[in-house]
């Protein structure tokens, strides 16, 4: 996966079954599963196939402010 397709994803307010599908590179039977999963932990948005960034970030335990998700800068000779 390349820093703009994880950039497009992550830069959206929820994410569905195709998202998580790119993101972890895993057929959609094992998305939904994964889905179910954090929905389970949290769901703010309460919509069917979807769910909510900072519900992935919670269950994963990730700073979604951090620049976790930044494209890394060149070193300036």
């Amino acid at each position: 996966m390349t820093y703009i397709e994880r950039e497009k994803i992550f830069s959206k307010e929820c994410l569905n079954i195709e998202d998580l599908q790119e993101l972890f590179d895993i057929d959609y039977n094992s998305a939904s599963i994964l889905m179910r999963d954090i929905k389970r932990k949290s769901d703010r948005l309460g919509r069917r196939g979807k769910l909510h960034i900072q519900d992935y970030f919670d269950y994963f335990g990730l700073d979604g402010s951090s620049l976790r998700y930044s494209k890394p800068t060149e070193e300036v000779l």
